[in-house]
């Protein structure tokens, strides 16, 4: 680009130095010319050879001649002309080409620059000069920028070899550290010389970046490590009652008993590798929402269903209360997934509820939202446990304790919510605690809201 940048300027130079120099070459002529026949006007004993030596003008040129085209002679003023330059010379004058006799005109012909200027009548003064050498000047300004292009565009090169160089020596860094990174130091940062406003902003954005990856990193390992735990545990159950088994002289109730156990213990480490795969499905996008309508009473009815059975096990009785408007309450989405999230946040409230509590499922409109809300009368969220809820494993002491569920429903609900452009909410009450899932409905026509605020926040 700078070669390139270069070579226009020179040529520019050119052609402005060409037209400057043959403007100036005419315009001295004509400044000659009227001064010598001025001159000879006042002072006709002067020789007119004496008065064009004295022209400062003329000292511009290399050699000059002037004709007097009465008495048909010419006088080299300064240097002499080649035979041949004079016969041009002379035949341009005699042929008219300086312009006809008596006539004032200057400009270019036959290879000269010339200024004819009347002196008296039929009489004419022109001077002339060859375009060639009035031109010399040109010439060397030419060959001086032709010398100079060479070195020019080598400077160039080297100027835009180093300056490159240093643009991109700040990614060549960050290319560096990215050859380099690793899960082992993917807490680092990469160290960029150059300090650069756009360069900060290039460091601080990596920074982030890298922050995001290593706090990544250190949940999937906490997910793992809580994974790992939560399968150890059933099979070190299994394990510990048969080696007590083997140990002693076991009877066929206290096989049963094992087998009993063994059966309860494989049950749930089975759901639990379920909630993992569906889980995973959630995060990287695999479980697609499918653009079908459902009722929203469907929904809460599906759910209860697959939740009775555990509702009875844990002597608790689910109270669902549908929608009654006047139009259906319409969602859009996956039947299967949707059923799952609220049957989580159901299955959850049962875990927590007294025996002969009710669990309380309702769906309702808010706005543009569709919310279900189940509410349980149990002993509500531990409040060191409330921020953390939605994330993996996320259990209080008691709940833990006891061994109920895989700390993964509530998660997965919340999935399966943002996955349909929803979210899911949960605050205590004065008895128990309330989960809500908002999720958009699609009615065309409005829908009044069957829920005051203050239950909703």
């Amino acid at each position: 680009m700078f070669s390139v940048v270069q070579v226009t300027l020179s040529l520019l130079i050119i052609l402005y130095q060409r037209e400057s120099i043959q403007d100036l070459n005419e315009q001295r002529l004509v400044e000659s010319a009227k001064d010598i026949t001025a001159e000879l006007a006042s002072n006709p004993d002067r020789s007119a050879t004496d008065v064009a030596l004295e022209s400062p003008q003329l000292r511009w040129f290399g050699r000059v001649a002037a004709i007097d085209t009465d008495d048909k002679g010419w006088t080299n003023i300064a240097g002499p002309f080649d035979p041949e330059t004079f016969e041009q010379l002379r035949a341009a004058v005699g042929d008219g080409q300086f312009g006809l006799a008596a006539q004032q005109s200057s400009g270019r012909a036959a290879g000269f620059f010339f200024a004819a200027q009347p002196m008296s009548e039929g009489r004419r003064y022109i001077l002339a000069v060859p375009m060639k050498e009035a031109n010399a000047s040109l010439h060397t300004i030419t060959m001086a920028l032709v010398l100079l292009l060479p070195a020019g565009v080598a400077a160039s090169g080297v100027s835009a070899w180093y300056v490159a160089g240093l643009a991109v020596r700040p990614i060549r860094q960050v290319r560096h550290f990215a050859e380099e990174l690793s899960a082992e130091n993917v807490g680092g940062l990469p160290e960029i010389e150059d300090s650069a406003p756009e360069l900060e902003s290039l460091q601080e954005e990596l920074g982030m970046a890298m922050r995001r990856i290593a706090a990544g990193y250190d949940a999937q390992a906490r997910f793992l490590a809580n994974i790992s735990h939560e399968i150890k545990t059933p099979i070190a159950v299994v394990r510990t009652e048969g080696e007590v088994l083997l140990a002693g002289h076991p009877d066929d109730d206290d096989w049963r008993a094992y087998a009993h156990n063994t059966v309860e213990e494989m049950d749930r480490l089975g759901r639990m590798v379920e909630s993992f795969l569906l889980l995973t499905r959630i995060r990287h996008g695999k479980s697609s929402v499918k653009a079908r309508r459902y009722s929203a009473n469907d929904v809460v009815m599906e759910s209860v269903h697959y939740c009775n059975a555990m509702a009875r096990q844990h002597l608790v009785r689910l109270e669902p209360t549908l929608y009654e408007g006047e139009h259906d309450l319409e969602i859009e989405g996956n039947l299967d997934l949707l059923t799952t999230a609220l049957g989580n946040l159901i299955r959850n409230a049962i875990r927590f509820s007294p025996r002969d509590q009710a669990v309380k499922i309702s769906c309702g409109v808010r706005g543009r939202r569709v919310v279900f809300r189940v509410r349980d009368y149990g002993p509500g969220v531990p409040p060191e446990v409330l921020e953390q809820l939605f994330e993996p494993f996320a259990q209080g002491t008691e709940e833990q304790t006891r061994g109920r569920g895989t700390g993964l429903g509530l998660l997965i609900a919340h999935g399966i919510a943002e996955l349909h452009d929803g979210e899911v909410r949960v605050r205590n009450l004065k008895q128990g605690c309330e989960f809500s899932m908002r999720l958009r409905f699609v009615q065309e026509h409005a829908i009044p809201s069957t829920h005051d605020e203050a239950a909703l926040t």
